[in-house]
């Protein structure tokens, strides 16, 4: 198998460069030609380069990330990103159910997982000396969101990670425990940790919204469909990094539950409702943390035994060759 990657765009510490994809295809089949990265399938003289070989398969993580722009032509673009490759991986269900049966009436897109290489999973080191955490950026359009769950986890002994760029606001600084810190140190630092609260979605602004309001037939794609609410569903990487981490995920409910195409509820992970019942679950599971066990374990044991690097080739090949 062949792997062509154009990395530009993307974060240098981020979760993509642990999925190294070129230590792993040894043994498969060189009709195989894998495209992965943020910028490849932009990079027409790249893609052009490969227009001759026998299977292209292109790994694309965004969606639905990239159909929001208030730029129309951007959004069309992302949508037709898959036509030079023979199947498209995607982290959407609801994005690929909809390019398939709406624009493209193929089975061409298929739903992918985000993975970690399997020489980057822990083994060890899973004493927890810390209650509960919570990982992400604090942008404009959810700073209300973001702030009521740093608060309720500010009443437990917490961490709070987050990266500093000039879209967050004051309050991150204040309570934030770790700062743009390296992906391993994160790990490291997750995996000390009880809990992690969760959630999966994209927070957007009026011009986002009215952005895909223009694509067409934009409602027949389930991600679109409750435009109300100022949010769509994403997958985030940080259920499976707390899954490999032994970290309980405690995830936000919402008109989705886009982590379900991947884990159980009540068995790899559980949820909480309402920022107004957050710490309350929270207290619940830290009092009753011997109940919780056996779910950490099995989210842990879900993701080591599916959605590692090899896992994911394995899965490639056999849906396709």
């Amino acid at each position: 198998m062949k792997v062509i990657r154009e990395s530009g765009g993307e974060h240098g510490d981020c979760l993509m460069s642990y999925i190294d994809f070129e230590s792993t295809v040894l043994g498969f089949s060189e009709d195989i030609t894998l495209f992965w990265g943020y910028q490849t399938p932009f990079n027409k003289e790249l893609i052009s380069k490969h227009k001759d070989d026998k299977h292209k398969i292109l790994y694309q993580h965004e969606h639905p990330s990239g159909l929001h722009s208030p730029d129309h032509q951007g959004n069309l673009v992302h949508m037709n990103l898959g036509e030079p490759f023979d199947v498209v991986y995607s982290n959407c269900p609801y994005t690929v159910d909809w390019l398939n049966e709406t624009h493209f009436k193929s089975e061409k897109y298929k739903v992918g997982s985000f993975v970690l290489n399997e020489k980057y999973v822990p083994t060890e080191g899973f004493e927890k000396n810390k209650e509960v955490c919570y990982w992400g950026n604090t942008f404009i359009e959810k700073t209300e969101v973001i702030k009521n769950i740093v608060e309720s986890i500010s009443e437990f002994d917490y961490h709070y990670f987050t990266m500093l760029t000039d879209g967050n606001v004051g309050f991150a600084r204040n309570y934030a425990t770790g700062i743009n810190l390296p992906r391993k140190t994160l790990w490291e630092e997750i995996r000390k940790c009880k809990v992690m609260v969760i959630q999966n979605l994209l927070y957007l602004s009026q011009p986002e919204i009215d952005g895909i309001k223009r694509l067409p037939d934009y409602f027949e794609n389930e991600a679109f469909q409750h435009l109300h609410t100022d949010t769509i569903p994403q997958i985030k990487t940080r259920g499976f990094e707390a899954a490999f981490n032994k970290t309980l995920m405690l995830v936000k409910r919402d008109p989705w539950n886009v982590i379900e195409h991947w884990f159980e509820p009540e068995v790899d992970f559980v949820y909480y409702d309402s920022e107004s019942q957050l710490k309350s679950k929270i207290r619940d599971i830290l009092e009753n943390w011997v109940d919780y066990k056996q779910i950490v374990e099995n989210a842990y044991d879900k993701a080591v035994s599916n959605y590692t690097t090899k896992n994911l080739i394995k899965k490639i090949v056999k849906e396709n060759y």
